[in-house]
C-alpha cells in the first residue's frame, strides 16, 4: 500500500523487509520491552537505504 502511494507521487520506495527478515524480530528490538531497533537493526536498515540511494545516483550520472 505504501509502495503504491510513492509510485503515485514519483516517490522512490525502499522495502526494508528483505535486509531484516533473516534475523528474528527479538533480536532486532533493543529489550522485550522497548521493542524500537536496534543498532544491528539500524545497521541493516542503513544498508538497505544505502544500496538505493546508490543505485538510484547512478540512473543520473
Amino acid at each position: 500500500k505504501l509502495k503504491n502511494v510513492a509510485d503515485e507521487h514519483g516517490v522512490q520506495f525502499v522495502d526494508l523487509l528483505p535486509n531484516l527478515k533473516d534475523e528474528s524480530e527479538s533480536d532486532l528490538w533493543v529489550s522485550q520491552q522497548d521493542q524500537h531497533p536496534n543498532s544491528l537493526a539500524c545497521k541493516l536498515i542503513a544498508h538497505a537505504i544505502q544500496k538505493a540511494l546508490v543505485k538510484n545516483l547512478q540512473i543520473y550520472e
